[in-house]
C-alpha cells in the first residue's frame, strides 16, 4: 500500500509538471527568422533524437528501476510525452513561420493572387462553355423529343385511321351478312308458305281419292245387287238388253269418274297423269261403243241364239268389267302412290328448311357475337357506345317459322350504325363543317332500321317486338 501511494503521488507530479510545461504561443515571426527557422529544423530533430537516445540508455542504467518499477514505467511515459510535445512545437513552428512568410512575403502574395485570378478566369470560362453546351444539348434533346413525339403522334392518328377502316369494314360485313341471312329466313318462310299450301292441296287431292274409291265401293255394290234383283228374269233376250243397258250404265260410270279424277287433278299432276287418264278415256269410249252395236244385235236373235249369246257375252263381259276395274284401280293407285311421293318431299322439303333455319340462327348468333367483339372494342374510346347481349335464337317445329329474339338483333344493329357515327368524330372536331353530313347520315340510317323493324315485324308476326334502345343496365 506504501508502494502503491508513491506510485501515485509521483504521477500526479509528473502531469502537473507536464502540464506547466506546455509550450506558450509563438511570437510573430518575420521572413528571415522563419527561413532560418526552416534550415535549422534538422538540426534540431537531430539533437532530440539524441537527447532521447541518452535518456532511454541512462533510464535503462539506472538501478532504481530494480527497485520501483511504477516510477520507471512513469519516467518513461514522461519522455514519451516529451518527445511528443517537442514534436508538436516544432511542426507548429513550421507552420507558423510558412504563414508569417506567406503573409509578409509580396512576391508570394502576388502569385497567389494570380493564381487565383488564373483559377477564377478559367473556371468563369469553363462555366460559360458548359453552359453554353449544356443549353445546346438541351435545345438538341428538346428537338429529338419534339421529332419523335411528332412521328408517334403520326403512327398513331395513321393506326387510328387504319383501325377505324378495319372496324367500319367489319361493321359493314357483318351488316351485309345479316341482310343475307335475313333475305334467306324471307325465302325460306316464303317456301314454308308454298309447301303449306301445297300439303292443303295433296290433302284436298286425297280426301277426293278416298271419295271417288268409296263411291266406286258403293257403285259396284248397287250393281251387285241390282243384278242380283233381276235373275228372276229368264228371258235371254230381255237380259242380254238389260245386261247390255246395264254394262252402257257402267261404262257410263266409270267415265263419270275418270271427269272427276281429270277435273280435279293439280297442276303438277297434270304433265304426269294427263296421258294416263285420256287413255283410259278412250277405252271406256270404245267399250260404250262396241256395246252399243251388240245392243243393235240383240233385235235380230232367237230364243236359243239368245242363250248361247247371253253365255258368251256374260263372260265377255265379266272380263271387261274386271279389265276397267283393273285400270281403275290402277290410276287410283298411281295418284296415291304419287300423293304419297309428294307428302314424303313436302316432309323432307319441311326437314331441310329447318335444318337450314337452325344453321342460319348459328350464324345470326356468330355474327352478333362478332358485333358485340366490335362493339367493346370501339367502347374503349368511348363512354357513350353501348351493345346488347345476345339472347338466342329459337327453332319452332312443323310449319312453324324460326323465331329470333328481335330486341337483340334490331338493337345491336342500331348500336352498330350509332358507333360508327360517334367513331367517325371521336373528340368532336369540326363539328360546325360536319354537323349537315351527321344529320343526313342519322337520317339514313333511321330509315333503314325502320325498314328492317318492318321486315322483322313482317316475318315474324305477332311474336316480334321492338327492342329497347339505351345504355345496358350493369351491376356495380
Amino acid at each position: 500500500p506504501q508502494v502503491s501511494e508513491a506510485g501515485e503521488e509521483a504521477s500526479r507530479r509528473i502531469r502537473v509538471k507536464c502540464t506547466s510545461l506546455d509550450p506558450p504561443s509563438p511570437p510573430p515571426v518575420n521572413a528571415e527568422d522563419a527561413a532560418t527557422a526552416l534550415a535549422g529544423k534538422d538540426h534540431q530533430t537531430d539533437n532530440q533524437a539524441n537527447v532521447l537516445t541518452h535518456k532511454s540508455y541512462r533510464t535503462l542504467l539506472e538501478p532504481s528501476e530494480l527497485i520501483r518499477p511504477e516510477i520507471a514505467a512513469l519516467k518513461e511515459r514522461l519522455e514519451e510525452l516529451r518527445a511528443r510535445n517537442a514534436e508538436e512545437r516544432s511542426r507548429l513552428n513550421e507552420e507558423l513561420s510558412y504563414r508569417a512568410w506567406q503573409n509578409s512575403s509580396v512576391d508570394a502574395r502576388k502569385l497567389e493572387s494570380e493564381r487565383l485570378q488564373e483559377f477564377v478566369r478559367s473556371a468563369w470560362l469553363d462555366q460559360r462553355g458548359w453552359r453554353e453546351q449544356e443549353r445546346m444539348k438541351r435545345e438538341q434533346e428538346e428537338l429529338r423529343i419534339e421529332k419523335e413525339a411528332e412521328e408517334i403522334r403520326r403512327r398513331e392518328e395513321a393506326k387510328e385511321r387504319r383501325l377505324a377502316e378495319q372496324k367500319q369494314e367489319k361493321r359493314e360485313q357483318y351488316q351485309k351478312e345479316l341482310e343475307q341471312q335475313l333475305q334467306f329466313m324471307r325465302r325460306e318462310a316464303s317456301e314454308r308458305a308454298e309447301l303449306s299450301v301445297l300439303a292443303e292441296k295433296l290433302s284436298a287431292e286425297r280426301s277426293r281419292l278416298l271419295t271417288a274409291a268409296d263411291n266406286r265401293q258403293q257403285l259396284l255394290a248397287a250393281r251387285k245387287h241390282r243384278s242380283l234383283a233381276k235373275c228372276w228374269l229368264r228371258q235371254h233376250h230381255l237380259k242380254l238388253i238389260q245386261r247390255s243397258a246395264q254394262v252402257m250404265r257402267d261404262i257410263a260410270e266409270d267415265q263419270s269418274v275418270v271427269q272427276q279424277l281429270q277435273q280435279h287433278r293439280s297442276s303438277a299432276a297434270a304433265s304426269a297423269q294427263g296421258n294416263e287418264l285420256q287413255w283410259l278415256q278412250n277405252v271406256l269410249d270404245e267399250h260404250k261403243k262396241l256395246e252399243q252395236q251388240r245392243a243393235k244385235e240383240y233385235e235380230f236373235l232367237f230364243s236359243e241364239e239368245a242363250e248361247r249369246l247371253w253365255q258368251r257375252r256374260e263372260e265377255q263381259w265379266q272380263q271387261e268389267e274386271q279389265a276397267r276395274q283393273a285400270l281403275l284401280q290402277e290410276v287410283l293407285d298411281g295418284r296415291q302412290q304419287q300423293l304419297q311421293q309428294n307428302l314424303t318431299a313436302k316432309q323432307e322439303a319441311e326437314d331441310k328448311l329447318e335444318a337450314e333455319g337452325l344453321d342460319v340462327a348459328e350464324k345470326v348468333a356468330r355474327v352478333e357475337e362478332q358485333l358485340v367483339r366490335l362493339e367493346q372494342g370501339c367502347a374503349v374510346g368511348d363512354d357513350d357506345t353501348a351493345i346488347t347481349s345476345v339472347a338466342g335464337v329459337a327453332t319452332a317445329g312443323g310449319d312453324d317459322i324460326d323465331c329470333l329474339n328481335n330486341n337483340n338483333v334490331v338493337g345491336r344493329i342500331l348500336n352498330a350504325g350509332a358507333s360508327a357515327v360517334s367513331f367517325s368524330n371521336p373528340e368532336g372536331e369540326n363539328s360546325k363543317t360536319e354537323g349537315p353530313l351527321n344529320e343526313a347520315a342519322e337520317e339514313t340510317h333511321r330509315k333503314e332500321i325502320a325498314r328492317l323493324e318492318t321486315e322483322m315485324a313482317r316475318l315474324w308476326g305477332p311474336l316480334y317486338q321492338q327492342p329497347h334502345y339505351g345504355r345496358k343496365k350493369m351491376e356495380w
